[in-house]
């Protein structure tokens, strides 16, 4: 799908490091998180600062997302009157955000605390998703709402907090964006009618659009309100964009077609953190993905070993989670990326993939998969 570069390669603002498994890393065993026997496999998405993990748990009966989550190590359900459901972010605070399938049929954004489930959804939404939270108590909802008189549903993404919604951004189905990101600093970013648009408590600020993009996906936004995101342009050539302020600057490539994040990945991130840093794929000049991080204007091959490598992303430490192949084929692993050391993260079984899906927002805890069990390590 990605198969043509949209910018000029910037191969002056890149730097490679010998990132091989690190001899003096200490490696953290894995450890196995509870399924029910009805479970055939986990999806696990995010992570927070106490170690609790929240994802979805599959059955195998029948193939249906439930939401669930682990609160030092041991499973914790999440109430919800069908089983249909799904947890996507957790804050420092033990909330949940995701949704639940309600007794009247309709998909409402819901609020997870201790277990217990919070209706969060606006009282005109016939659909909704609690797509975002941030540590503040804040939830990013998307609802559609019905609209008589118009051919499509109106489409909003509202802010939810304490039992009342703010509006940010509202719009016809269709030009309003599918993807938007809420930040720590209570910022939400988006797409509408071809604008990128960042809104904080009631103050909309337009956000210059990359030459040449045809779609842009906001992926994350950090708590000064510094977006990254990825622009497409008409033969689907994707590359990374950051705005500190107002204008984007592309964070280059490592020489071949294209750099991405966010979208082709399982993971929440983060993408960005608060001191600008980004985690994203790029591909060399050869072909592979590997996984960089972008700081001060300087993009790292933080796998320069790898055949593939997909992030998970990157932390307030600056630590990188991801997953790499070493050879064509070959089984998958989990990794950590700091101080300039790449660690790969053992496997339950020798021989078995690994992948990561979720990062310690300040240390080097990773929750992934091993084979179809969900993990931790560290």
């Amino acid at each position: 799908m990605r198969v043509k570069v949209l910018f000029a390669v910037l191969l002056a603002g890149v730097a490679v490091v010998a990132t091989g498994p690190s001899a003096g890393a200490a490696t953290a065993a894995p450890r196995a998180l509870p399924v029910p026997p009805e479970a055939q496999s986990a999806r696990i998405t995010d992570l927070n600062r106490h170690g609790t993990v929240v994802g979805s748990l599959i059955e195998k009966t029948f193939p249906l997302s439930r939401a669930t989550a682990w609160v030092d190590g041991e499973l914790r359900p999440l109430e919800c009157p069908h089983p249909l459901s799904q947890a996507t972010h957790v804050n420092d605070r033990d909330q949940v955000a995701g949704w639940c399938y309600g007794t009247d049929n309709q998909v409402k954004a819901t609020v997870w605390q201790d277990g217990k489930a919070t209706v969060v959804a606006p009282a005109d939404a016939e659909y909704s998703e609690a797509v975002d939270i941030n540590n503040r108590g804040e939830v990013l909802v998307w609802s559609l709402i019905r609209d008589p008189g118009a051919p499509v549903y109106l489409a909003r993404y509202s802010v939810w907090r304490d039992g009342a919604h703010s509006t940010a951004f509202e719009g016809p189905q269709g030009r309003l964006s599918d993807f938007a990101v809420l930040g720590e600093g209570g910022h939400v970013v988006t797409e509408l009618d071809g604008k990128i648009l960042r809104w904080r408590a009631g103050r909309t600020t337009e956000l210059a659009r990359p030459a040449n993009a045809e779609s842009v996906y906001p992926v994350d936004v950090n708590v000064h309100g510094a977006v990254v995101g990825e622009a497409r342009d008409a033969a689907f050539a994707y590359r990374v964009v950051v705005w500190q302020r107002t204008q984007p600057v592309d964070i280059g490539t490592l020489g071949g077609a294209g750099t991405k994040i966010g979208q082709t990945n399982l993971s929440v991130g983060p993408w960005i953190n608060s001191a600008g840093e980004v985690a994203a794929e790029s591909r060399t000049a050869d072909g592979r993905w590997h996984v960089v991080r972008w700081r001060d204007g300087v993009l790292t091959d933080l796998t320069p070993d790898a055949a593939d490598a997909r992030a998970a992303g990157v932390n307030e430490a600056g630590i990188v989670a991801g997953t790499l192949t070493s050879t064509a084929n070959g089984p998958t692993t989990a990794f950590v990326w700091r101080h300039r050391h790449l660690t790969e993260l053992p496997a339950l079984n020798p021989g078995e993939s690994s992948s990561a899906s979720a990062l310690h927002p300040h240390r080097a805890q990773v929750a992934g998969t091993s084979g179809d069990v969900p993990v931790v390590w560290g």
